[in-house]
């Protein structure tokens, strides 16, 4: 067996076992933590998927609480076969088994250390190990496609981004990384591979007009989500419960959300062309997992029900970022200090002892802490990518 392969089998048997006993101290012990989350590991969300899919091929309707699609409902089908207990240890055991992949993920193999220890104890994971939610199959998916692509496996990448894409809607975004690099033949694949996930399988499985009644069912779920509900970090309803005043301006808020969206799209594409210039970096990999960063925090200036668990990408971006920084701090840069506490601080926000300055968690939820700590990293890549620019400029001028 080949040297890195071997050590990439045993960094997993390691991070898997750490995994277990870490969450095994938090789910068994929940009085030592009681005072920062308040609540103990109920998997209760979990219930709603086990009831969607239970009763998928007989009522064809979404469980209490389900707001996904009807192609999710198809895959929580086989949890039926279980009996309640053991459905809820298999997803459980899915969800380690998720948290093992994704730690192996990271975006830079000089700080996978960091990056472990940043994305299991963060609050985004512990929320989703704590309601049993499906935001780290999700993360994780779409990192997944990232590592597929990167190698070169472009149509398993469009078929996993796709797949993942047609469980929860909003990873369609992601698309946005294939036509940033003018990719159109992986997204067209992708457009292929939604079309089938989404529309054909689950309409194979209950007919189109069961079909279209479920999905008018959790789409009507889904948009019922209110300023008011403390667990949406969405942008506009954290700015709307933060400053009550801004009521009034609800409109201009929803406008600039998408407006910076937008701008966040031509950022992926400065990127790119910023990455085409230098073809033979031996970090280009860094880079591209900053670009995929930005699309990843772009997500609460548009997904209104951007609960805690949605957020799990965080640890991913801080340690994208902190690797820049820590690449200018070897250039001598003077933006590198900055950038490094902007990454701290956005740590801080996410991790579960930032509780500890709010009232409860409550408190912590309805300031959008999530939020914020995704807003910090955004302004960090836009200050990384004006750095880049402004040091090519200097380059070109040296050499003319």
């Amino acid at each position: 067996m080949p040297a890195a392969k071997k050590h990439t089998i045993i960094r997993a048997i390691l991070i898997l076992s750490a995994a277990f006993i870490y969450y095994y101290i938090i789910r068994f012990a929940p009085l030592r933590f009681k005072g920062i989350l308040d609540h103990v590991f109920s998997l209760s969300d979990f219930n709603g998927y086990l009831e969607t899919g239970t009763h998928f091929f007989s009522s064809h309707l979404p469980g209490a609480g389900y707001l996904y699609s009807a192609f999710a409902g198809l895959l929580f089908v086989p949890f039926k076969f279980f009996g309640y207990g053991e459905a809820f240890l298999a997803w459980t055991l899915v969800e380690m088994l998720l948290l093992t992949v994704i730690c192996l993920l990271p975006p830079s193999p000089r700080f996978q250390t960091l990056y472990v220890c940043l994305m299991v104890t963060s609050f985004p994971m512990i929320s989703n190990m704590e309601w049993g939610q499906v935001g780290l199959f999700i993360t994780t998916t779409i990192l997944a496609a990232h590592w597929l692509y990167w190698r070169g496996k472009r149509t398993a990448s469009a078929m996993l981004l796709a797949m993942v894409a047609a469980f929860k809607y909003y990873p369609f975004i992601f698309v946005v990384y294939y036509l940033g690099k003018r990719d159109w033949r992986t997204a067209l694949k992708f457009a292929a591979f939604l079309g089938l996930f989404f529309f054909v399988l689950p309409m194979l499985a209950i007919g189109p007009a069961n079909w279209l009644e479920f999905q008018q069912t959790t789409m009507q779920s889904a948009m019922k989500i209110l300023i008011g509900d403390y667990s949406s970090h969405y942008l506009e309803h954290v700015m709307m419960r933060v400053f009550p005043s801004l009521y009034e301006w609800a409109a201009v808020i929803t406008y600039g959300s998408i407006a910076l969206a937008v701008l966040n799209a031509g950022l992926v594409y400065l990127m790119q062309l910023l990455a085409e210039r230098r073809k033979a970096d031996a970090e280009a990999y860094l880079w591209d997992a900053l670009l995929l960063s930005v699309i990843f925090l772009t997500l609460p200036l548009l997904v209104q029900t951007s609960w805690a668990h949605y957020f799990i990408y965080l640890p991913f971006c801080q340690v994208a970022v902190f690797t820049q920084a820590y690449t200018l701090y070897r250039q001598k840069s003077y933006v590198a200090l900055p950038l490094a506490i902007m990454v701290a601080f956005s740590a801080l926000l996410s991790n579960p002892l930032s509780i500890v300055f709010f009232a409860d968690w409550y408190e912590y939820n309805s300031w959008g802490a999530l939020c914020w700590a995704d807003m910090i990293l955004l302004v960090a890549i836009y200050v990384i990518a004006a750095q880049r620019l402004l040091a090519g400029g200097l380059r070109m001028q040296r050499s003319n």
